[in-house]
């Protein structure tokens, strides 16, 4: 129903939908804590640009493979894992999901590329063990940032739930970046 809303919204340009999934990649001996999100890639493409963060691989293997993964560079580093490569995918509730890379997504950031990637979001309801109309986050895209921050607030009172523009959560990652930054310093020196 929100997402119906928020699509008659005329300054909206579109909505997506994901389903955010804690895991454990798992490849050989190795094991790394991460997130899996479940995403429409078409959608996240078209609104978000996400294609130009596919450094190997595309979106439209993604969508094809219902057992596909768009891992995270550093995962893949980390890993010595590269496209075609089979990945297996552990959830804290005990499923255990083989997945094929697809795939390198790369954001730029290495505290995103470290933990995170992406599959189709059926894919990410499944290690969840959801149903199909289980999703955690709603991306918005408007016509207008700007008006970002006031449609957020507008969002919180109206559906009772939590929303963040992107001005604020680009400022709470700086800062948090900004203190990681500091305590390696510190830690270095």
């Amino acid at each position: 129903p929100i997402i119906s809303e928020l699509q008659k919204d005329k300054r909206v340009k579109g909505v997506t939908a994901q389903a955010m999934a804690r895991v454990f990649y798992v490849a050989g001996s190795i094991e790394l804590n991460g997130i899996v999100n479940g995403i429409n890639v078409m959608e996240e493409v078209k609104l978000f640009n996400f294609g130009d963060y596919i450094v190997e691989g595309s979106g439209e293997s993604l969508l094809k493979n219902n057992n596909g993964i768009l891992l995270g560079a550093g995962i893949a580093k980390k890993m010595s894992l590269s496209v075609d490569d089979k990945i297996n995918v552990s959830t804290p509730n005990g499923g255990f999901f083989p997945l094929k890379i697809v795939g390198i997504y790369q954001s730029g950031l290495a505290e995103v590329d470290n933990t995170q990637s992406f599959v189709n979001l059926k894919t990410a309801q499944q290690l969840l063990g959801e149903g199909s109309n289980y999703i955690s986050d709603i991306n918005v895209k408007l016509y207008d940032m700007e008006l970002a921050p006031e449609m957020a607030k507008e969002l919180t009172k109206s559906f009772d739930l939590t929303a963040t523009d992107i001005q604020t959560a680009n400022a709470q990652f700086e800062t948090g970046t900004s203190i990681r930054n500091l305590i390696t310093y510190a830690v270095s020196i």
